[in-house]
């Protein structure tokens, strides 16, 4: 697939009102009661999303579509404790230890994890009132395949070959043929995204002779088995999500009506919830957040994540191409400056390709700041004199922005002369994917499934055949290792190999590795439940009142 076209499938950061102009009002057609204004919570993110269906537009409000209307999976993360207004999930164990059945009422495995038979809970409905069946599974993926997108993207990180690797045993039990072992099976379908059924009965009768799997009707439709369902989208104004009445899951959602208004700046939002007229602002950044802290009626809700920042080197083009002057930029960072006056001290210093939250994790990073070290590196590779630079970032990511502007000015005293490029983000998209670009700072990735070996592959894995690999980090020790590591199930041996995958990591250094920051939420003092996912969105059914 040609780097634009799989640009436009995959990328996470498009401008959503720009894509979503296209679409037109539309509504599920499902009669609800009308809901009282306590049930209705209110939210401000930038923008509306460019369809509901996934596999046609992948936006991060997109996204939090899929975590709540398509978030009936047949397993979901445990969930864990972590303040009085936070929850989290269990990241660290292995295999199904982690996770929980939500549409799966059981489940069974053969010896070596390559097939998995799943019996699916009964009575769990989508808005249209049809129970999720075994054919509503096998449909699904059947259409991923067919589509070509994202889902199929999913299918080969499980290794499922084909739609004939799921097999209807009976209506309500499934079984699932993997090539190969895979240690995230559990993990990759708990994110509740890419693996879950669609309600195939209401979508069929939307398919057309030209439109077999329905893609135009599940482009301004929902049709998830998850507790909520989409009323309507207004292009570039809201998105009004509805209860699922026949939601028979956990939790019960406390909110009736989701109103999600489009306010592309972030002060606006910050202006919106500070008057009273929202119940939570989306994507403030952390200049901004001081001033949620600061006000007596609302809070700053925050979890230890996996987002990185971090300053990708394109391995593959002069001078980055050279792994001393790597490891130079590396002595030449400023950490300490960047977690302090940009995150006011809410983030971590990354110390491993994997986050340490995760399964597998083993410190490895462990450059500090030292001119003196990076100088003497950059004589050794050739570059006593210093080089020439483009350093690129996302424009409307301030946080970027003021990363890179710190990194110029220290890079500098090594003598790097770094000219900063901030480019709209439909165009860093682009450029960075279709490796077009030198230098990034980055703070956008995360990796998804809470193990060691996808932390490890998903953007640095198989060079020019992966196309997140956005630096051709292309390394045969650690692709071969990688490989293997993603085809066993955990144990001693695998954990040594993803222990070597992060050293190849820290020595080759393809990416500065800055900090983990923190997932935060900035809203009214009244509302708790919130719960923290790998992806980094937001789940409205854990939400509540005080």
């Amino acid at each position: 697939m040609k780097c634009l076209t799989l640009f436009r499938v995959l990328q996470k950061s498009a401008s959503a009102v720009v894509l979503a102009s296209v679409l037109a009002i539309f509504s599920v057609g499902v009669a609800l009661p009308v809901v009282a204004e306590n049930d209705t919570l209110v939210m401000a993110i930038q923008g509306t999303p460019a369809a509901i269906d996934g596999e046609q537009a992948l936006t991060s409000e997109g996204e939090m579509m899929m975590a709540n209307v398509h978030g009936g999976d047949l397993f979901a993360y445990k969930v864990t404790k972590a303040s009085d207004s936070t929850q989290t999930v269990d990241l660290r164990s292995t295999g199904d230890q982690g996770v929980v059945g939500l549409i799966a009422e059981s489940w069974e495995s053969n010896e070596d994890g390559t097939v998995y038979t799943i019996k699916l809970k009964q009575g769990m409905k989508s808005a249209y009132g049809n129970a999720v069946m075994s054919g509503d599974y096998r449909w699904a993926w059947e259409r991923r395949f067919a589509v070509k997108s994202v889902g199929k993207f999913m299918a080969d990180v499980l290794g499922i070959d084909s739609p004939g690797s799921i097999e209807i045993v009976d209506d309500r039990t499934v079984r699932v043929k993997l090539r190969g072992t895979s240690p995230i099976f559990f993990k990759i379908l708990a994110q509740n995204y890419y693996g879950g059924p669609f309600d195939s009965v209401e979508a069929k009768k939307h398919a057309t002779a030209d439109d077999p799997w329905a893609k135009e009707w599940l482009r301004t439709h929902s049709a998830g088995f998850g507790p909520y369902q989409v009323d309507h989208v207004t292009p570039g104004t809201e998105t009004v999500l509805t209860v699922n009445p026949n939601w028979q899951g956990e939790p019960t959602p406390s909110f009736k009506r989701i109103i999600i208004k489009a306010v592309p700046e972030s002060s606006a939002r910050l202006a919106l919830l500070k008057a009273g007229q929202v119940d939570i602002a989306w994507g403030l950044n952390e200049r901004e957040l001081q001033q949620v802290v600061n006000d007596p009626n609302l809070q700053a809700v925050r979890a230890q994540s996996n987002k990185q920042l971090y300053v990708g080197l394109v391995t593959n083009k002069p001078p980055f191409d050279n792994k001393k002057v790597r490891q130079a930029m590396a002595w030449a960072t400023p950490y300490r400056d960047i977690i302090d006056k940009i995150y006011y001290g809410h983030a971590r210093r990354m110390t491993s390709i994997v986050p340490d939250i995760y399964a597998g994790y083993v410190p490895t990073y462990k450059y500090e700041t030292d001119f003196n070290k990076a100088k003497a590196l950059l004589a050794e590779a050739g570059y006593p004199n210093g080089f020439d630079v483009m350093l690129s970032y996302n424009a409307a990511q301030k946080e970027s922005e003021e990363t890179s502007i710190l990194v110029k000015s220290a890079w500098e005293q090594v003598g790097a002369r770094v000219t900063l490029q901030a480019l709209p983000t439909a165009v860093y998209v682009e450029q960075k994917y279709c490796k077009k670009l030198q230098a990034v700072t980055e703070n956008e990735q995360w990796p998804w499934s809470g193990d060691g070996g996808y932390a490890s592959w998903v953007y640095l894995g198989n060079g020019a055949e992966n196309y997140l690999n956005a630096v051709s980090f292309d390394n045969q020790e650690y692709n071969q290792l990688l490989e293997k590591a993603m085809r066993m199930l955990d144990s001693p041996e695998r954990q040594k190999i993803l222990t070597r995958l992060q050293e190849i990591v820290a020595e080759e250094v393809p990416w500065v590795q800055i900090s983990w920051f923190d997932w935060t939420v900035a809203a009214k003092k009244d509302l708790n439940g919130f719960l923290w996912t790998p992806d980094n969105q937001i789940r409205f059914a854990y939400l509540r009142r005080r």
